[in-house]
C-alpha cells in the first residue's frame, strides 16, 4: 500500500525551512538590534559622564575643556568673583585706613584752625581799642584848633582804618565758624563714606563667599545625582550583553535543524509488495527515525525556548533597570526647580541677588565718593578765602605803619600836639601788636592751608584711586553676573534635557520585543512538525504488527550502518549520542554541543 512518507517529507522539510528563516531574520533582527542598542547604550553612557564631568568642571573647576572669558566655568566665574572681590575688599581696606589717618590729620588741623580763633578775637579787641584811641585823638585834635588839623586827619584816617580791621575780624569770625562746620560736613560724610564701605566688604566677604558656597555645593549634589542615575543605567549593560551572547545560539539551532532536515530527507515509501523481512527493516527505521527527529525537535525547542526565556528575562531585567534610572532621572530634574528639592535656579539667584545688590551698593559708595570729592573741595576754597581774607589784613597793617609815622612825626611838629604822646605811643603799640598778631595767624593760615591742601589733594587722588576701582570692580563683577547668569541656564539646559537613554534607544527596545513575539512562536511551529514525524512512526508501527506475528517476533532489530550514514553528516557532537543510543551503538568521543566536528 502507497504511504504518503514522501509528501509528510516534503511538507516537513517545507516548514522546517520555514522555522529556519523566521529564526534567523528573528535572530538577524535582534543581532542587528542589540549591538545597535549597545551603541545607543554606550552613547547615553558617554553623553551622561560628559554631562558628569561638565557638572564636576563646574563644581570643582576641574577638567573645563574651553578656554577662555567667553567660556569660563561656573567655578572659574565663582573663583573669578571672589578674587575681585577680595582684592576689592584688600583695596578698601587699605583706602579706609588712609580714610581714617586722613581724618586725623584733618581733626588736628582742624584743632589748629580753632586756634586761630583767639587771635582773630584779639585782633578785633586791640582794633576796637584802637578805634576808641583814634576818637580820643580826634578830640584833642579838634580842640588843638589849626595846629590840630592835620592830626585830625591822622586819627580820621585811623578810626576808618580801626573799622575795617573791625568789620574784617567779623567777616574771619564768620568765615570761620562757616569753616568749622564745613569741616565737620567733610568729617562726617567722610566717616559715613567709610562706615557704609566698611559694612559693603564685610558683607561682600560674608555673603558672596556663603552663597557661592551653597551654590557650589548645589551643584556638587547635582553631580552625586547624575552619578547615581548613570550607576542605574550601567546596570542596562550586563543583560544586553547577556542577549547578546545569547544571540549567537541561533547557530547552533540551525545547525540542529538541519540535522532534523538531514534525517527526514531519509523518509521513502513503503510498500506491502517489498519482501518480508525488508519490509520490517524499513519500518522499523520509519520508526527509529521519527524517534531521531523527536529529540532533535525536543533540543531545538528547548534551545529556543530556552533563548526566548533568556531573552524575556534580560529584557525584563533591563526594563527595570530603564524604569528605574528613567524615574531616578524624573525625580532628580523635577527636584531642580522644586521648592522642596534641590532648587538649583534659587540658588543661582541668590547668588544674582546680591551681586546686583553689591553692584547697586558699590553705586551708592561711588555717589557717597563724589559727594565727599565736591566737599573736599568747597573746603578747599573757602579755606582759600580765608587766607585771602588774612593777606586783606597785610594791607592793612601798611596803612597802620604808615598813619602810625604820620602821628609821630605830626606831634613832634606841634608843640601843642605834645599831649598826645601817650596816645601815639599807644597806637604805636597797638600797630605793632596787630601785626604781630595779624602775621603770626597768616602764618598760621597758610601752614594749615599748606598741609589741609596737601592731605585734600591725597584724599581727592585716593577717591579718585576708589572710584577707578570700583569702576573696574563694577565691569568685572557684571561679566561674571553675565556668565553666571549664562551658566546658570546652561546647567539647567542640560539638566532638564539629561536622559541616558535616548528615544532611538527606547524604540529599538520596544522593537527587540516585538522580535521575541515572533521567536516564540516558532515553539508552536516546532511541536507540530514534531507530532507530523510521530505520525510516520504510528503508522509504520500498525504496519509491522501482522508481520512481526508472522516471523513470530515481539520486536525487530535493524543493522546501524544507515543511521551511521545520516549521523556522520551530524555536525554537533550530542545528536550524535541521541542517534546512537537510538541505534544501539557507541560514538566516539567529540566536541561539546554547538561546536562543528569534521569528518
Amino acid at each position: 500500500m502507497q504511504t504518503s512518507n514522501t509528501a509528510l517529507r516534503d511538507e516537513l522539510i517545507d516548514a522546517l525551512n520555514d522555522v529556519v528563516t523566521r529564526s534567523e531574520n528573528a535572530y538577524l533582527q535582534l543581532g542587528r538590534r542589540f549591538p545597535e542598542l549597545l551603541r545607543e547604550m554606550r552613547a547615553g553612557l558617554e553623553h551622561s559622564r560628559s554631562t558628569i564631568a561638565s557638572l564636576e568642571a563646574s563644581g570643582s573647576g576641574r577638567g573645563v575643556a574651553a578656554t577662555g572669558d567667553a567660556n569660563r566655568s561656573l567655578t572659574d566665574t565663582l573663583n573669578h568673583a571672589q578674587k575681585r572681590i577680595g582684592e576689592t575688599v584688600g583695596s578698601f581696606e587699605e583706602l579706609h585706613s588712609s580714610d581714617d589717618q586722613l581724618l586725623e590729620r584733618l581733626r588736628s588741623q582742624l584743632d589748629h584752625l580753632s586756634a586761630l580763633d583767639s587771635d582773630i578775637a584779639e585782633i578785633k579787641d586791640d582794633s576796637i581799642e584802637m578805634e576808641l584811641v583814634s576818637l580820643n585823638a580826634m578830640t584833642v585834635a579838634l580842640k588843638s584848633g589849626t595846629a590840630g588839623r592835620a592830626f585830625s586827619y591822622i586819627t580820621e584816617e585811623l578810626k576808618r582804618i580801626s573799622e575795617s580791621t573791625i568789620r574784617l575780624t567779623e567777616e574771619i569770625t564768620r568765615r570761620g565758624t562757616g569753616l568749622h562746620e564745613t569741616f565737620q560736613q567733610f568729617r562726617d560724610s567722610l566717616q559715613n563714606t567709610s562706615e557704609f564701605q566698611d559694612r559693603l566688604s564685610t558683607q561682600m566677604r560674608e555673603r558672596l563667599e556663603r552663597s557661592f558656597t551653597e551654590l557650589r555645593d548645589g551643584v556638587n549634589r547635582v553631580v552625586e545625582a547624575v552619578r547615581g542615575i548613570h550607576a542605574r543605567a550601567e546596570e542596562v549593560t550586563q543583560p544586553l550583553n547577556r542577549i547578546m551572547e545569547e544571540i549567537q545560539l541561533h547557530d547552533v539551532i540551525k545547525q540542529s535543524i538541519d540535522h532534523v532536515i538531514i534525517s527526514l530527507r531519509e523518509l521513502s515509501e513503503v510498500t506491502d509488495e517489498q519482501d518480508g523481512r525488508k519490509l520490517l527493516d524499513e519500518l522499523r527505521f520509519l520508526q527509529l527515525l521519527p524517534e531521531l527527529c523527536g529529540e532533535l525537535l525536543d533540543d531545538v525547542a528547548g534551545k529556543l525556548e530556552g533563548s526566548v526565556s533568556v531573552f524575556r528575562e534580560q529584557i525584563s531585567t533591563c526594563r527595570s533597570a530603564i524604569e528605574a534610572a528613567e524615574r531616578d532621572r524624573e525625580t532628580f530634574v523635577g527636584s531642580t526647580s522644586s521648592q522642596d528639592g534641590l532648587d538649583l535656579h534659587a540658588l543661582y539667584q541668590d547668588s544674582s541677588e546680591l551681586i546686583e545688590q553689591l553692584l547697586s551698593d558699590l553705586g551708592s559708595s561711588l555717589k557717597m565718593k563724589d559727594q565727599v570729592t565736591a566737599e573736599s573741595k568747597r573746603l578747599l576754597r573757602d579755606v582759600g578765602l580765608l587766607e585771602d581774607d588774612f593777606e586783606t589784613f597785610t594791607r592793612i597793617i601798611t596803612r597802620f605803619r604808615s598813619i602810625d609815622v604820620a602821628s609821630r612825626i605830626e606831634v613832634a611838629k606841634q608843640h601843642v600836639l605834645q599831649q598826645m604822646s601817650d596816645t601815639v605811643g599807644r597806637m604805636n603799640s597797638l600797630t605793632k601788636k596787630i601785626e604781630r598778631d595779624v602775621d603770626r595767624s597768616l602764618q598760621a593760615t597758610k601752614r594749615f592751608i599748606s598741609e589741609t591742601s596737601e592731605l585734600l589733594r591725597e584724599h581727592q587722588a585716593a577717591s579718585g584711586a576708589e572710584q577707578r576701582l570700583v569702576r573696574d570692580f563694577q565691569s568685572d563683577i557684571k561679566q561674571d553676573y553675565a556668565r553666571l547668569y549664562e551658566a546658570e541656564r546652561e546647567l539647567l539646559d542640560t539638566l532638564t534635557g539629561f536622559t541616558v537613554f535616548t528615544g532611538r534607544f527606547m524604540s529599538l527596545f520596544d522593537e527587540a520585543g516585538k522580535d521575541l513575539d515572533n521567536l516564540e512562536s516558532l515553539l508552536a511551529e516546532l511541536r507540530r512538525i514534531k507530532d507530523k514525524t510521530g505520525e510516520v512512526r504510528e503508522r509504520a508501527t500498525a504496519q509491522m504488527q501482522p508481520l512481526l506475528q508472522k516471523y513470530g517476533a515481539d520486536d525487530w532489530q535493524i543493522g546501524n550502518q544507515r543511521l551511521q550514514a545520516i549521523i556522520e553528516r551530524f555536525t554537533i557532537f550530542t545528536h550524535k549520542v541521541t542517534a546512537g543510543e537510538l541505534a544501539g551503538f557507541e560514538v566516539e568521543g567529540g566536541v561539546g554541543s554547538g561546536e562543528v566536528t569534521l569528518f
